[in-house]
């Protein structure tokens, strides 16, 4: 569902390139997000880290109502 509106984004000539930088900020988030997650986990312990994780995600809902809804004429290619 995250790559149905990569072609909105950056046009249907550019469709790899997106696609290739989502599957490259994806590999790069699994491999520091352990690291950070760990020494969160280390230093605040559980209790506060699940708050942390509880504030993330409404920063992220909040930053997702934001995103201007897209129209379905926007959704077929272009010749």
């Amino acid at each position: 569902a995250r790559h149905a509106i990569i072609p909105q984004i950056v046009g249907y000539k550019n469709i790899t390139n997106g696609l290739a930088l989502v599957a490259a900020g994806m590999s790069i988030t699994g491999l520091i997000m352990p690291v950070i997650s760990g020494t969160l986990y280390s230093m605040f312990g559980p209790g506060r880290v699940y708050y942390i994780i509880v504030g993330l995600r409404t920063i992220s809902y909040l930053f997702f109502r934001a995103l201007p809804k897209i129209s379905d004429s926007s959704l077929k290619p272009k010749s």
